[in-house]
């Protein structure tokens, strides 16, 4: 019996003989991302069976179900939803979701579940409409940047990864490809950008090392080079900038050494390189973002508490409208939902707010003529501090964080108005 006993003794050496063994579970070990209206889920959701020490029960051959514990859309998942185990691992093809929704969840369970078995709980992933499509993603993948488009080519500029970037990359819708540009001479994130005459202008931001960020800087995609211009009077990060009859509107942000938001209104003119300050926006605010329809400058979002990239106030629904005509600002329908961190572009008249904290990862339509605001369905990935930018008609939100933790999102997703029907 000697032998029996030590070597009972050696297999428990390190162990509790009084603590209960974890009971046998499920995970997922493949679970599916954002996806579009009765697309098939991709990747194929996969659910691995464990045994109580943790490892995989290749035994096992359990008649797994797999099912909807989270639907926001009210929608049913189709397909093979009861499949059995082979050697531990349930495999599901072929399933998808027939209604759009955002924070989609799936669960996975015994077909008759014992007491021993745990199901696996998967992540939330948003069903889109047939409007939005995946893009090749940007090499590098970062929230808080800027982002413009000059003659069909969409640029995104700077932003954060773990420190301030300088990053200039080019994406091609016709190519679906994107390309390394110069780099801004000066690193900065939570900056603004707009386009004028093909120009590529860089305002504002934040740098790490050295704090708000005081030169403008325009890139001319021609030449691939930056050149710095006159430095905006009141330094900001985390503003948004609007064009109107090539002047570049800067409004909002945060400034000073407490980084307070502003409702601060600058007025950039190119072609005399300079600077004119406007009436302030009734309301100070950053993370920010502006669409502009008929010469209308529409500041929409935000926050009045500081924006960081990890430090916010609460977030808001707040629209303001600045006529560079009349000089003064005007207030206008709040939207559906309050963010901030958000993108805006603006398609045939119309102003799309995409994505941003609140938390949100919906899209709303404003209608400027009639002063409403219409809710739509959500990206394909629920995001905030991303960018966005128009090209033919097709709105695309570029980079961004996860609505909650992650990293940097290198995403590209193509937005559609005319197929959201």
């Amino acid at each position: 019996m000697r032998p029996a006993i030590l070597l009972l003794f050696s297999a428990c050496i390190g162990c509790d003989l009084n603590e209960t063994p974890h009971e046998p579970t499920f995970f997922f070990s493949a679970y599916p991302r954002g996806t579009t209206v009765g697309a098939v889920l991709t990747p194929t959701p996969q659910v691995r069976i464990l045994d109580w020490t943790g490892y995989l029960d290749s035994n096992a051959t359990d008649l797994i179900t797999i099912s909807l514990s989270g639907n926001p859309g009210g929608g049913t998942l189709s397909g093979a939803t009861t499949v059995a185990a082979a050697n531990g691992v349930a495999t599901f093809p072929n399933l998808s979701i027939d209604k759009q929704g955002e924070g989609y969840v799936l669960t996975a369970a015994p077909r008759v579940l014992p007491a021993s078995r745990f199901p696996a709980l998967g992540g939330a992933f948003n069903v889109a409409c047939a409007c939005w499509s995946s893009k090749a993603p940007m090499p590098t993948g970062r929230p808080s940047l800027g982002v413009g488009v000059a003659n069909g080519v969409l640029y995104a500029i700077g932003g954060y990864s773990q420190t301030s970037l300088a990053t200039v990359e080019a994406y091609d819708p016709v190519a679906n490809t994107w390309t390394t540009k110069a780099p801004m001479p000066t690193s900065r994130f939570a900056l603004a950008v707009g386009v004028v005459n093909g120009v590529v202008y860089a305002i504002g931001g934040f740098n790490y090392s050295s704090g708000l960020i005081l030169p403008s800087v325009a890139y001319d995609p021609v030449a691939n080079s930056w050149t710095t211009k006159a430095p905006m009077p009141t330094p900001r990060s985390g503003l948004a900038v609007g064009v109107v009859n090539g002047v570049l509107y800067a409004v909002g942000g945060d400034s000073g050494a407490a980084e307070i938001p502003v409702g601060t209104t600058e007025a950039y003119d190119p072609s005399t390189n300079s600077w004119t300050t406007k009436p302030s926006m009734p309301t100070p605010r950053s993370g920010l973002a502006v669409g502009v329809v008929s010469g209308v400058l529409y500041a929409v979002g935000g926050t009045d508490g500081n924006y960081y990239p990890s430090v916010y106030g609460p977030p808001l629904t707040t629209v303001e409208a600045y006529d560079p005509v009349t000089n003064s600002w005007t207030t206008k329908a709040p939207m559906p939902t309050p963010r901030y961190g958000l993108a805006v572009g603006v398609v045939s008249g119309f102003l799309y707010a995409v994505g941003g904290s609140g938390p949100t990862g919906t899209v709303a339509v404003y209608d400027p003529a009639a002063n409403s605001w219409t809710s739509r369905g959500p990206m394909l990935t629920s995001r905030t501090s991303l960018g966005a930018g128009v090209v033919n008609g097709v709105l695309y939100a570029v980079g961004g964080l996860p609505l909650y933790n992650g990293a940097a999102l290198a995403t590209l997703e193509a937005y559609d108005p005319a197929q959201d029907r």
